[in-house]
């Protein structure tokens, strides 16, 4: 059993959390401006304990709506921030259809727009997420985390989430 994700904020919209080198951002509700700034803000921090550069992964909720045009800025200014030291990202928006479609699109266009500065992609599964956050961590930062390890700290993190909110 590996060690579990520290949760560092959470609220009825989204939670973030550190795994080691990792910061990973469970959307679940609306994304707010605010909320992109908070995320910011543990990003630099992260960075300031692992000087060599952090992974991102952010997992979006099926149930989670369209951020605003104010949130998608405030995303676009994010991931293009240096102090972040984010050196890879994905994004993972689980689901089938045309609105889990449409999601990813928007954010293929915020990424478009921010030019990030670093490998980012985006993804339709937590399994393929995880594979290329591995690797392309490993080339990125020279951070050895194997896919599997990734995939179960998605998973911790929903179950201690789950936990938290009794359900």
């Amino acid at each position: 059993m590996h060690e579990k994700s520290e949760i560092l904020f959470i609220d009825d919209n989204v939670v973030m959390a550190r795994w080691q080198r990792m910061l990973t951002v469970l959307w679940q509700g609306e994304t707010l401006a605010a909320q992109i700034e908070t995320l910011r803000a543990h990003g630099r921090r992260l960075h300031e304990d692992s000087p060599e550069g952090i992974a991102i992964l952010t997992l979006i909720e099926q149930s989670a709506p369209m951020p605003s045009a104010e949130a998608r800025a405030a995303v676009a200014k994010g991931l293009a921030d240096p102090q972040i030291g984010t050196r890879c990202s994905a994004v993972v928006f689980e689901g089938e259809g045309f609105r889990s479609a449409a999601v990813r699109s928007v954010v293929s266009g915020l990424t478009l727009l921010a030019k990030p500065p670093y490998e980012h992609k985006i993804f339709a599964n937590i399994g393929e997420a995880s594979i290329w956050l591995a690797a392309t961590a490993k080339d990125a930062m020279g951070w050895s985390v194997t896919s599997l390890e990734v995939r179960d700290a998605a998973s911790d993190l929903r179950a201690q989430v789950a936990a938290a909110r009794g359900r």
